[in-house]
């Protein structure tokens, strides 16, 4: 699968801008798990948002689940009994490096590799 890094200031845009690049990373994104998808037929993409919180976390957890992506976030708020079938919440805490390693075990076990990985911790 191709590898796309996107590293981006986004300090300067807007909301509305946000949702765009969102949409247009989902779209490419989406592009590759379609030929993936090919040869798996009945498989959903999936994302891992590591730090799913209420703004841009949540954003991209919209966005992507609108585009038909299995969607599992990652966060110390998150209680993992409002897990559904298309949504896996993770309760992890980043200071903890084996808290990440396990999200990813947590949501291949689940649904399968991540197509998709977006970092949105606090720093």
């Amino acid at each position: 699968m191709p590898h796309l890094d996107v590293s981006l200031d986004l300090s300067s845009y807007s909301e509305h801008h946000y949702i765009y690049l969102l949409d247009e990373a989902a779209e490419c994104s989406n592009l590759s798990a379609r030929s993936e998808s090919s040869i798996m037929p009945g498989t959903s993409p999936v994302i891992l948002i590591l730090g799913a919180g209420p703004n841009i976390g949540q954003a991209v957890a919209r966005t992507f689940a609108l585009k038909g992506y299995k969607v599992a976030l990652a966060s110390r708020s998150l209680d993992e009994a409002n897990s559904t079938d298309n949504q896996l919440s993770i309760k992890s805490d980043f200071t903890n490096s084996d808290d990440v390693v396990n999200a990813f075990n947590k949501v291949t076990e689940v649904f399968g590799i991540p197509s998709v990985v977006v970092y949105n911790g606090k720093s």
